[in-house]
Parts: C-alpha cells; structure tokens; sequence
C-alpha cells in the first residue's frame, strides 16, 4: 500500500476515536515560560547532553511593540537557568521556525537578535562570547535562525531580509566565542515574500525554505545543499507549508501545512513524498523527527486532539492525543528520543514520555 493510501485510510478513521480538551496523561515537567499574559512561545530545542531546554517567545508589551526572551530551562525541573530579554519594536518571531540545533555546547546558547547573533551562558561567570553581524544585510527583527554542526565548530545563521533570505557559515575560533571566517552561502526567496517556514540540518549540510506563495501561485520550497558551491532545487507541497524539520542524516525532510496535514519527502530517493492528510483539524504549526528517525511528532494550531506521532517506517499514525488546551506551537525530542517538549499556546512548555504518548493516543 503506497503512503498516500494508507493515508487516506488514515484519515478515514481520524473520527472513529477522539479526546477531550484536556490531557489524557501528565507530563514529566512543565516549565511556565510566559513572562507577560500575552507571552507567546514559538521554539524549544533540547541541549546536546539533554539537561536543558531552550525556549524563546515573544511578549507583546503594546499594540504594535513585542520583545523577545531567549530562557533556558533544567529539563529535569523545569527551572530557568539563564534568560534574555531582546529589545525588538515589533513582533520578533512572525513566522514559526524550526531550529535544528541552538546551542554551540551544552552550556551555550546561540540565538538572533535582528541582524546579530549573540550567545548566551548557562553557567554564572562564564564568558557570554562574541556576536555575529549579519554585514550590512537589512534583516527583519527576530529572524535569524542558528545552526550549529555536530562539533560544534561550524555556525550556520539564516536571516530574513526584504528581499527574502541569506544564510551565512561562520568558523568558531578557540577564544571564547570568536569568529574566524563568515562566508555567505545560500540567498533567495522574492520581495515581499515571507518565510513561512525554514529547517537547518548543519551536520548534513542542508537548508530549507517555505516561501509565502504569490497570488494565484503554486506553495514552494527552496531545497538547499550547502558547501562550497550550493545548490538549489525546488520541490511544489500540496498546500501552503506551515513547518519543517529534517530527520537525522538530513534525508528526509518533514512537512506540516495549513490543511492539517504532515508528511515527508525522501530527498535519496527524487523527493518521493509520503504524505498524510486530515490529522487536524487545524494548520500543522510544528513537525519533529525522533534522533532515530522511528516516529515524527507534530502539533496543530487548535484544541483537541492537537498531539500526533506517526510511525515512519510504517507509514502509520501512531498517537494522537490532546497535550495543551489551547494549540501546539513546536515539538523537540530529546537527544535519546525518550522525552518530547511541546511549546503550548497557552504559555507552557511540558516534557511528555514519549511511550507514554505512544501508549495513551494509540489509534
């Protein structure tokens, strides 16, 4: 059975089993990111040994004005350990993004502030580094995006400007956060075309970006190769993509869009895409794949049953089970895969046991 089959058989059954608002089960930690009422989280990520969990949300302290705060919490309590406040006059984190990895150690934290990247530490006396400047590039508040290769040695910082998108390698030097080289790598997207969604995969050398469609225009995505000499292809969703988020080794890269569906395309094998319709009701705001690429989380703009899990190999949805009264906004999977982290939009952020969730929203 191909996978836009057992799709549609998948969708077929969606009705046949459903939750209320509140969850089934209780998350091992939750952590009370909102700084303000009007907090909204948008990104979590896990640090490389799992102890931390980095959140960043934006606070509307006006109509028309919003800061940024970057925080890290202990994954195990759900404590702050270190946090941020960025200045930005308008909303920073428009669009939702999908950091594939923020922090250049376990006890430092990479993140964008408008045209400059910035580190913060997570140990009191340790030096905060050195910044990176974007060069001149007109980058629009809160957009940067990091990525950091597995060594750790290697940043790449993705920018959105008006005339679209520019991603910049920086070489980290051995002084405390100083930068040895920064080369310009990948640039397009169009003019008053947002970035809906973009994915980094340093390790694999991968870039990907959703481009806000023109009227009457087909959705894209810009597929990037970086390295000395980049190369582009385009690949045409089905709708209009809301997330993305690469599997581990960089060959499958995830979907969610505004239909309620998500999915992946084999990038080894002519961006077959596997794609799997009506597992929301709402847009597909957030898509992860475990660290052993079994299973891709996501999460739905909505309440209800706003938490699945598809099983990869099997093409089939495995869970699925409402996790935050109010929509799901990001999803992060430990580095052993045993815990998921779920941005809420009610201003939380929970760390669920993933057999748990396996177990409780089996179909």
């Amino acid at each position: 059975m191909t996978a836009l089959s057992v799709a549609a058989v998948i969708g077929a059954a969606l009705a046949a089993r459903t939750f209320g608002d509140e969850p089934p089960l209780r998350p091992l930690v939750t952590a009370s990111v909102g700084s303000h009422p009007d907090a909204q989280v948008r990104w979590v990520g896990f640090s490389p040994d799992g102890r931390h969990l980095a959140v960043r949300d934006a606070v509307r302290v006006s109509d028309h004005r919003y800061d940024a705060v970057v925080t890290a919490f202990d994954a195990r309590t759900g404590r702050p350990v270190a946090s941020v406040r960025i200045d930005r006059g308008e909303n920073p984190l428009r669009r939702t993004v999908s950091p594939s990895s923020l922090f250049t150690s376990t006890d430092r934290l990479a993140y964008g502030d408008g045209s400059k990247l910035r580190l913060l530490a997570l140990r009191p006396g340790q030096p905060l580094g050195a910044e990176l400047d974007f060069r001149g590039t007109p980058v629009r508040p809160g957009s940067s995006l990091v990525g950091i290769d597995p060594a750790g040695r290697t940043l790449y910082a993705v920018a959105e400007h008006v005339e679209g998108y520019a991603v910049r390698r920086a070489e980290l030097g051995d002084s405390p956060g100083g930068w040895v080289k920064i080369d310009k790598v990948a640039e397009g997207g169009g003019e008053d075309r947002d970035l809906l969604a973009v994915a980094l995969d340093p390790a694999a050398g991968r870039f990907v970006a959703a481009i806000a469609p023109v009227p009457g225009g087909k959705p894209a995505i810009d597929s990037w190769t970086l390295g000395d000499e980049p190369a582009k292809t385009t690949l045409t969703p089905p709708h209009t993509v809301a997330a993305l988020a690469f599997a581990p080794g960089g060959q499958k890269l995830a979907i969610g869009d505004d239909s309620g569906a998500a999915g992946w395309y084999d990038l080894a094998d002519g961006n077959a895409l596997a794609y799997f319709p009506n597992l929301t009701l709402w847009t597909t705001a957030a898509v992860a794949f475990s660290p052993d690429g079994k299973y891709l989380a996501g999460g739905s703009l909505g309440r209800g049953a706003n938490l699945f899990l598809l099983d990869v190999a099997g093409e089939a949805l495995a869970a699925r089970l409402p996790v935050d009264p109010a929509a799901v906004v990001a999803v992060a999977f430990s580095p052993d895969g045993k815990r998921l982290a779920v941005a809420g939009g009610s201003g939380a952020v929970t760390i669920w046991d993933v057999a748990d969730l396996l177990k409780t929203g089996k179909e």
